[in-house]
């Protein structure tokens, strides 16, 4: 645990002090699919493939296009 949250710290102080990085709705994405879904990791870790790309298409993808968007960023 403490690794991860030293990573995650790391993500936020890049975030923060650079305007060109962003930072996805990830974790909230997998967390609302499995409270509807159950829980996609049969290994206790990681995401099923299947159900991660569909957490992709619907809730990563729209954002990574509006970020691509021309104009976006301006």
């Amino acid at each position: 645990p403490w690794r991860l949250e030293a990573w995650n710290s790391q993500i936020r102080r890049w975030d923060d002090r650079h305007d060109e990085i962003s930072v996805l709705p990830y974790a909230d994405a997998l967390v609302a699919y499995e409270a509807a879904h159950g829980s996609i990791r049969s290994d206790g870790s990681h995401p099923e493939l299947g159900a991660l790309t569909v957490i992709a298409e619907q809730s990563l993808l729209p954002v990574v296009r509006s970020l691509l968007a021309p104009g976006a960023r301006s």
